[in-house]
């Protein structure tokens, strides 16, 4: 009988920081195993300066 292991990786929004959301499901998405930035990624500029400044995230 062979042994099988399957895992789901999820993220459940519980962040009141966008960024943080936007990286984590960056990471699920991401087919790549290790992803480096020397600058903030285009994705996630707006919500990074949004909560850099304590501005509000609803529209």
């Amino acid at each position: 009988m062979g042994k099988n292991i399957v895992f789901f990786c999820s993220h459940i929004y519980r962040e009141a920081n966008s960024c943080t959301d936007k990286l984590a499901n960056f990471g699920v998405s991401s087919r790549d195993s290790h992803t480096w930035w020397n600058s903030i990624p285009s994705f996630v500029k707006e919500e990074f300066f949004r909560n850099r400044f304590n501005l509000p995230n609803c529209p």
